[in-house]
């Protein structure tokens, strides 16, 4: 599952979202991934058949993007950066 490392060094980290196409807050959520230069991982939900149960089982949310911090499911774009902001 995708993971945004919290670090010492937060550009080389690693992330990633679930995701799917036409979302407007995933395609905010991946310009906000870009512009600190954070790596990250995505997983399309569209792309599964079971992508949808996978995130729920996952993160409990049923909604995209969901974040994944340090194993802990965090939530979705909002509080994506308001976490990010604080860093």
């Amino acid at each position: 599952d995708p993971i945004l490392s919290k670090n010492e060094s937060l550009h080389k980290s690693r992330g990633g979202s679930y995701t799917a196409a036409g979302c407007m807050w995933c395609s905010a959520a991946r310009r906000e991934l870009k512009r600190r230069a954070w790596r990250y991982d995505e997983i399309a939900v569209e792309l599964e058949a079971a992508g949808r149960a996978r995130v729920m089982e996952a993160t409990g949310g049923f909604t995209v993007p969901q974040i994944i911090i340090d194993g802990v499911p965090f939530g979705g774009y909002r509080e994506f950066i308001k976490w990010a902001g604080s860093r």
